[in-house]
């Protein structure tokens, strides 16, 4: 006869490693859990997508529209109806300073990529 099995609970080894601790927030997105709590707020409030003008070419603003287009800037006239919120909660989340006394970098992060 072999040993008698254990009926008792023992404790699984996994094979990882405790060592390294787990973020509680998603370091890839967010530089600090403070930019992560922010983040958090926004997703409780309402994001408003950009104004629309509805000028005509002919109109009393052509002159306008002829100097917007010169320059490529038409999407600012008729910008995109459809917005990700997501990605401007992230925007607004990591563009805050981490420290209220810290100056604005003037850059942000957004899906781990600084932008600025």
């Amino acid at each position: 006869m072999g040993p008698k099995k254990s009926t008792g609970s023992k404790k699984l080894k996994t094979g990882a490693s405790t060592s390294q601790a787990t973020s509680p927030y998603d370091a890839e997105r967010f530089s600090s859990l403070t930019q992560f709590e922010r983040y958090q707020g926004l997703q409780k409030r309402k994001i408003w997508s950009e104004k629309q003008f509805n000028l005509t070419p002919d109109g009393q603003f052509r002159h306008f529209i002829s100097s917007m287009d010169d320059r490529n800037w038409g999407r600012l006239i008729n910008p995109p109806s459809s917005i990700n919120v997501d990605l401007v909660r992230e925007f607004y989340a990591n563009v805050m300073p981490i420290d209220e006394d810290e100056p604005y970098s003037f850059t942000t992060m957004v899906r781990g990529r600084a932008l600025g």
